[in-house]
């Protein structure tokens, strides 16, 4: 929950996240709510748990977690996944970056989202390893437009200048058993974050010379990469002469970040799942 308060700071096209009051009344009545281990289940704990909202409306669009190469000219905010670099390199994203494409049933474009960021700060562990490969996007083609420092903001900016305050706040909403009371700790994570804000650009770098080689048209002018954009087209268009076809849906996860204390409660029983559709995060 922590790296998706700062994803949200940083204006990251993300899903919302809240903490949710669940009752034992919607637990005793929800099937869903049960975990399968090894042939028998086990129902999940009521309390407080991490809530998360679909990108969009099941009923009203469609989600999907791929799609093809050849449909990148109809992703709306390819540009987001170069800004979603600052917060995976910040946060010491140990997975690899994960995202959804959603629209409308009319709509032409699609929307990325970025989800399941639960092994920022090394998941439970809270270190930091700082590999090259590791946040990032598995496929390049989504950094193709990345030119310049440029290209991260303004989520690079924002995550350079944000306080020790702005922390903490990012914070305050997890509740304490979530961490299992450790203050100490969780200050030290804020700490640590406060002096990397300083090393993002170094992590990017890292990144930017590995043998992945995601940025081909960093210091491109725009004219020039527009070209290349149209010769790709052209190749496109001689080799891929069938339709692309459209991948199976996929309705999004949470992640399971951690943090602090005064949550902000939602009694899930008294909301619809038409109105307020959400996966939860429950512990058996």
């Amino acid at each position: 929950m922590f790296a998706s308060k700062l994803g949200e700071q940083l204006g990251l096209p993300m899903a919302s996240v809240a903490v949710i009051d669940v009752s034992d009344w919607l637990i005793q009545h929800t099937p869903e709510l049960r975990i399968e281990l090894s042939g028998y289940t086990v129902p999940c704990s009521s309390g407080l748990q991490f809530g998360s909202r679909y990108v969009i409306d099941p009923i009203e669009g469609q989600v999907f977690d791929y799609l093809p190469e050849t449909m990148v000219s109809r992703i709306k905010n390819i540009e987001d996944f170069a800004r979603m670099l600052v917060l995976d390199k910040w946060a010491g994203n140990h997975d690899g970056r994960q995202a959804v494409f959603f629209r409308s049933p009319r709509a032409r474009m699609y929307r990325a989202a970025f989800i399941d960021h639960g092994y920022c700060f090394n998941s439970h562990e809270w270190t930091f390893s700082d590999l090259a490969l590791l946040g990032v996007y598995y496929r390049n083609y989504v950094y193709h437009d990345v030119t310049s420092w440029d290209s991260f903001e303004p989520a690079l900016s924002r995550a350079e200048r944000m306080t020790w305050f702005e922390l903490w706040h990012c914070a305050d909403e997890i509740p304490r058993a979530w961490y299992g009371g450790d203050t100490h700790g969780l200050r030290r994570l804020i700490e640590t974050l406060y002096e990397r804000r300083s090393n993002i650009r170094t992590l990017i770098e890292d990144f930017r010379h590995s043998s992945r080689n995601p940025f081909p048209n960093w210091g491109l002018t725009n004219s020039r990469r527009r070209t290349g954009h149209q010769a790709t087209g052209q190749a496109n268009t001689t080799t891929n002469s069938a339709p692309a076809v459209e991948p199976l849906c996929l309705f999004a996860k949470p992640d399971t970040s951690k943090s602090s204390d005064s949550a902000v409660r939602t009694n899930v029983s008294s909301i619809s799942r038409a109105a307020f559709p959400v996966t939860l995060s429950c512990k058996a």
